[in-house]
């Protein structure tokens, strides 16, 4: 029987990075408060801040201190956000994806969310290099009456290098659930080598995508509406409605940049839509 990868990776002796991160949120003295966090490096949560448009919420900024994924790298993140907490997390800068000769990097993210609570979920964007091989599965699990905004930006690779689709691998997995019900499953797979980017109906002449998830009780068919009319249409877009609870949006553009600023304007009426509970992270 042939070795899978993970045995041939083990008998190499090739070993990565563990990292961990969990962050728990609670509700006390009318404002949202970091309870409880723990952290291994590379990773680090850095001092948290209140915005200053929601001063009962809380900012929080997620920092790496290594040069990004490396070959056989596993991050695990928890998030545990309290019942009426009101939440923004994001993260210090893009997410490199360095060449991973020998097996690939994986991070693993939980999310719960509570009900009356809110969180806004924006990472920077990934960029994956020549070579790369990324596993990336991320669990959201929220309660009924909660809401979740998530935004996702993937580039095509180091683009001031010309490295377009050089990547080997990318394959990044959405699970969410509302009240244990499944909602919305997403899994973008690439492997630039087997399919043709550049191809009519795939990303043709586009580089970068960008993905938002946007959940809550205020949800309608009228969400969707005001969501489209602020796409515009200077980029190529479209907004539908999930199975429940909840609307996906996706953006295809030219740079990191112009993607980002379409996902805030959707994700800045999303919050608009369920009266600005959000924190802006």
């Amino acid at each position: 029987m042939p070795l899978l990868v993970h045995d041939r990776e083990a008998a190499a002796g090739i070993r990565g990075v563990s990292a961990e991160l969990q962050g728990t949120f609670r509700h006390a003295h009318g404002r949202t408060v970091l309870a409880d966090a723990y952290f291994r490096s590379p990773l680090k949560i850095a001092k948290t801040f209140r915005p200053a448009d929601r001063r009962d919420g809380l900012a929080v900024t997620v920092m790496d201190a290594s040069p990004g994924f490396m070959d056989r790298d596993e991050y695990a993140l928890d998030w545990d956000v309290g019942e009426d907490c009101s939440v923004g997390v994001t993260t210090q800068s893009f997410a490199k994806i360095h060449p991973c000769p020998h097996g690939a990097a994986r991070q693993h993210t939980r999310i719960r969310v509570a009900k009356g609570a809110a969180l806004t979920y924006a990472p920077q964007p990934s960029i994956p290099y020549t070579g790369s091989r990324f596993h990336g599965l991320t669990e959201v699990s929220l309660a009924e009456g909660s809401s979740f905004l998530y935004m996702d930006v993937l580039c095509p690779g180091r683009t001031h290098r010309g490295e377009l689709f050089r990547y080997a691998l990318y394959d990044n997995e959405l699970r969410i659930t509302v009240g244990g019900r499944p909602a919305a499953f997403n899994r973008l797979r690439i492997e630039p080598e087997l399919h043709a980017m550049t191809m009519p109906g795939v990303w043709e002449s586009f580089t970068h995508l960008g993905t938002l998830y946007g959940f809550g009780p205020f949800v309608r068919a009228d969400t969707v509406e005001r969501l489209r009319a602020a796409a515009g249409d200077r980029l190529q877009s479209g907004v539908s409605l999930a199975a429940s609870y909840g609307l996906v949006a996706n953006v295809l553009g030219f740079s990191a940049w112009e993607v980002q600023e379409a996902l805030a304007a959707l994700g800045r009426e999303f919050a608009r839509a369920g009266g600005d509970m959000f924190v802006w992270p």
